[in-house]
């Protein structure tokens, strides 16, 4: 009987978890960061346009969707990568999430962040 240590190999292996990886940074995590980007776009133009009401929400919106707007340019970097190099996103396997997903977890960053940007106001003055 043979063991199990006869059949491993660790090249496939080490391929494997390569393209794994490959897959994960640059194909999950751009469209998670194209997913904030446009939340982001859509949220700073609301904070504009409460900033322009002299409402009190309108400068930490501003703030907070500065700072997604870059950490999301960041995320989008190795995707854009392989949108340039390949013409086409890694393949994912069986990778399917629908839109709603995305929309509702950068929802709730965005509701935590804007929050904490705001009491952190409000504890200055």
């Amino acid at each position: 009987m043979e063991s199990a240590s006869e059949n491993f190999n660790l090249h496939a292996t080490m391929q494997a978890i390569g393209s794994a990886a490959i897959a994960v940074i640059g194909h999950m995590l751009f469209k998670f960061a194209i997913h904030g980007l446009i939340m982001a776009l859509l949220l700073m133009l609301f904070g504009f346009i409460l900033e322009k009401r002299k409402h009190r929400f309108g400068k930490p919106l501003i703030l907070v969707t500065r700072r997604v707007c870059l950490f999301c340019a960041v995320l989008c970097l190795p995707g854009a990568y392989f949108l340039v190099k390949d013409g086409h996103l890694p393949d994912a396997g069986v990778f399917n999430i629908n839109s709603y997903g995305f929309i509702g977890l950068w929802g709730l960053i965005y509701l935590h962040l804007t929050a904490e940007e705001t009491y952190h106001r409000e504890s200055k003055i």
